[in-house]
């Protein structure tokens, strides 16, 4: 009986996958619109493309060591490949504020804006890991104990 229990143990430390951090954020996403707007592109995909990268870029700063966010040169956009949706495990719009005229955008040439607010959640071991692969320091994570599973095993009584 003893021995069917400490086989079962790897079964189901198995059974019990480790799980990916995602962070949740909270981001506007703002896009040209009107006569200063990229053509080609929908200007409510570019407002979501900038929500995506500002929770992308987000989360990497949290990252980041002290040193490493400092500096004024650092260009995380380029550091994390360009592509914030490969670091996005997935996104929710949590209000289509659609186009106003421009009230987060300074451009002169801006006649209208499209605003969206999207929950964004990052993956962050794929942001640690693709910050590391472009040299920068990033900060060691403090794991909580209460993030451990403890499986206790007592004998049982033969019948």
């Amino acid at each position: 009986m003893r021995r069917a229990l400490w086989l079962m143990l790897p079964m189901l430390w198995l059974a019990f996958p480790a799980v990916a951090e995602v962070r949740r954020v909270e981001v506007v996403g703002v896009a040209p619109a009107g006569a200063g707007a990229q053509s080609g592109v929908p200007v409510r995909q570019r407002a979501l493309g900038a929500a995506l990268a500002q929770g992308v870029e987000g989360v990497a700063r949290e990252l980041l060591s002290d040193e490493a966010a400092a500096d004024p040169a650092l260009d995380l956009g380029r550091a994390l490949g360009g592509n914030p949706r490969e670091f996005t495990v997935g996104y929710k719009v949590l209000e289509d504020r659609g186009e106003r005229r421009p009230l987060l955008l300074v451009d002169p040439q801006v006649s209208s804006e499209y605003v969206l607010l999207v929950e964004v959640f990052v993956d962050v071991a794929r942001v640690e890991g693709a910050l590391e692969a472009a040299g920068l320091r990033v900060r060691k994570p403090v794991t909580a104990p209460s993030s451990e599973l403890r499986v206790i095993v007592e004998a049982l009584p033969s019948y």
